[in-house]
């Protein structure tokens, strides 16, 4: 054994070379604002590392609509590991990618016995560019850490096929990590199928002349694969049933089927020619029928072909119905979310697809010896321009303005999704000024939308066109249902306006509409304490106090003006709330500082009072607070050093 796995080595210092020279540029990228805040740095769960909690809530979990508690606990063990630094999350990664390569290409060897064409293989799915999305986006970590155990699981049960008499112990270990990679990505559902093919080609434990008793006794075998299957696609439908899977009224079966050719015929086009891609592709509203005729047509006569030459040449029977079998759950049978296609899809199919056109070249270079000038030379040039593409792709994925500037400019028409991350990600990055002509291009894309009008409006406001916030917004406010955030925002900018009166009626409205929005509450209340009606404003701060208990301002507000109260009830809640308040800027705010002393002070606690106020002084020096602010800081603690009440 030995010497014939000598000429392995040098290949598989090649696939580490490649994959690393793709994807070694990843280790300095950061974070991107699409599911990755849901699933890494704004998931508590994660942030705080490997913890019984976080066990148990992964294991319960159908955030994301998914159940893969093996992705939460890997994501969670890179956090305890390397905190947040996004570089860490993306060498997990690239590592978990690289040993899928091998793995892949260790799994070829073994069940081929061929060297060169599972190099070919492993080749290409460590380069091609449409796994760039798999490996480079940390949210993906969920296929490359499936295939790890897809791969073992193949690995095993080859082993156990290999077998004279079958080894137990490799069975088991099959249905072992079978199991694990289920917990990763239910998308190995396809794994039991798949099993069937294989005992064909490559395998060889199935003959064309075995007879249906041979085959029943191989399919009984998998029958503990098939268990785990269905509790898996049980779990995953409850888990995406609640969430994000689209009614069959929405889309009817007719549509789906029509859509699911297309689907599989875009996956074969960028297969071969993979320019232009997109971390999110729209559905196909609108589509002439054309095309997925056409598609429908062409998939029919390449399935005919393979079906025709399951005898001769059963790599292409088997290639092909794993790349069509293993894109079953993905392309649109059951529709989940708004996407028509994503590059991460092919990441396992692809391996089917490239097994029969490895296969189907080597055994043309085997069989034609004047072709193989051709052969070789179209195989080098489609290697060099895989890598050389998957790297400049990858290259997008260093931020989201990059990755999502990118995408908007490759799809021939513009997207509001998009458009509203890529506006997004230039406001995170602190590009202003290209974030706000990005949300009036969006704007212009999606009109009506309230959300993309509350980005817009904000920024606006930043500039101070309070005019051109209040034309955006007035047509919303007037809608059955404009959102608390629409009206809240259109408030602020009647009163910014001059508009007082407006600016009132507008934010009573948005608490009568929207009474259990804690924010539609404290709005009113703004409203109502800069207009002078203290009373109802301490009523309405109170009223959103019960829905959202940690608001410093209501805190800080209700607590100022109970200490000034003649009233031992109020006082006492004015100590109540101004404790609550410094307690949650962590005595890092002036006047949540302020309003603790005025609370010690009426209450006649005057050292505790002088203390407080001393540190709101201290503390609006430090930050170089406006010079009225800190004179005022400064009387008042005089104040209460002669004891008295300012």
């Amino acid at each position: 054994s030995q010497p014939a796995a000598r000429p392995e080595r040098p290949i598989a210092l090649a696939l580490v070379a490649v994959v690393l020279a793709v994807y070694g540029q990843t280790l300095g990228f950061g974070f991107i604002g699409f599911d990755d805040p849901g699933y890494v740095y704004h998931n508590p769960h994660v942030c705080a590392g490997l913890t019984w909690d976080g066990l148990r809530w992964a294991c319960t979990t159908f955030q994301q609509a998914n159940w893969h508690p093996l992705t939460w606990l890997s994501l969670m063990l890179d956090a305890q590991l390397f905190g947040l630094r996004a570089g860490g999350f993306h060498l997990t990664n690239l590592l978990l990618h690289l040993l899928n390569t091998l793995l892949l290409f260790r799994w070829l060897r073994l069940a081929t016995g061929a060297l060169l064409p599972s190099a070919l293989v492993a080749f290409f799915f460590a380069a091609h560019p449409l796994h760039v999305e798999s490996v480079a986006w940390v949210t993906e970590r969920k296929d490359v850490l499936s295939t790890t155990f897809f791969c073992l699981t193949l690995i095993a049960y080859t082993q156990y096929a290999n077998a004279p008499r079958g080894a137990r112990s490799a069975y088991a270990l099959a249905l072992v990590c079978y199991a694990f990679g289920l917990t990763a990505k239910p998308m190995l559902v396809t794994l039991p199928p798949l099993l069937l093919l294989l005992v064909y080609w490559p395998l060889g434990r199935f003959a064309p002349g075995d007879g249906w008793r041979r085959f029943g006794r191989l399919a009984v075998e998998k029958i503990p694969f098939v268990l785990l299957m269905a509790a898996s696609c049980a779990v995953t439908f409850v888990a995406q049933s609640t969430h994000a899977v689209v009614a069959v009224e929405l889309l009817p079966w007719g549509v789906r089927l029509a859509t699911a050719a297309l689907g599989v015929g875009t996956y074969l086009q960028k297969t071969f020619w993979p320019v232009g891609l997109s971390v999110y592709y729209p559905y196909w509203y609108g589509v002439p029928w054309g095309w997925p005729v056409f598609w429908a047509v062409a998939l029919a006569g390449i399935t005919a072909g393979a079906v025709w030459q399951w005898r001769r040449r059963p790599y292409l029977f088997v290639g092909w119905f794993w790349f069509v079998g293993t894109l079953v759950p993905v392309i649109g049978l059951v529709q989940v979310g708004s996407q028509a296609v994503a590059d991460r899809y092919t990441y396992l199919p692809h391996v089917g697809l490239f097994i029969a056109l490895c296969w189907g070249g080597w055994e043309t270079w085997q069989n034609r010896p004047r072709a193989r000038r051709w052969i070789g030379a179209g195989t080098a040039a489609a290697a060099l321009a895989c890598v050389a593409q998957a790297a400049w792709q990858a290259h997008f994925w260093r931020d989201g303005v990059s990755l999502f500037g990118h995408s908007s400019a490759v799809l021939p028409q513009p997207n509001a999704r998009l458009l509203q991350m890529y506006a997004a990600a230039l406001a995170d990055a602190g590009r202003e000024d290209d974030a706000g002509a990005a949300f009036e291009r969006l704007w212009s894309v999606a009109p009506g939308n309230r959300d993309v009008a509350g980005f817009l409006g904000r920024w606006w406001l930043k500039k101070g066109r309070t005019r051109d916030v209040i034309a955006l917004l007035q047509p919303l406010a007037a809608g059955d249902d404009p959102g608390a955030d629409t009206l809240e925002l259109l408030a602020d900018a009647l009163a910014r306006e001059g508009r007082a009166a407006d600016a009132l009626a507008t934010a009573r409205c948005c608490a009568e509409r929207y009474p259990d929005e804690p924010s539609a509450r404290f709005t009113l209340a703004d409203r109502l304490r800069i207009g002078g009606d203290a009373a109802a404003a301490c009523v309405e701060y109170e009223e959103g106090l019960t829905r959202q208990a940690d608001y410093l301002p209501a805190l800080t507000y209700l607590a100022w003006t109970y200490a000034h109260l003649d009233n031992p009830e109020a006082r006492a809640r004015a100590m109540l709330l101004a404790s609550r308040a410094a307690a949650v800027s962590h005595r890092q705010d002036v006047g949540s500082l302020e309003a603790l002393a005025a609370a010690h002070a009426a209450a006649g606690r005057w050292p505790q009072a002088v203390e407080a106020a001393g540190d709101a002084l201290a503390l609006a020096e430090r930050d170089s607070a406006p010079a009225s602010t800190v004179q005022a800081c400064r009387e008042r603690l005089a104040s209460y050093q002669q004891g008295t009440l300012p």
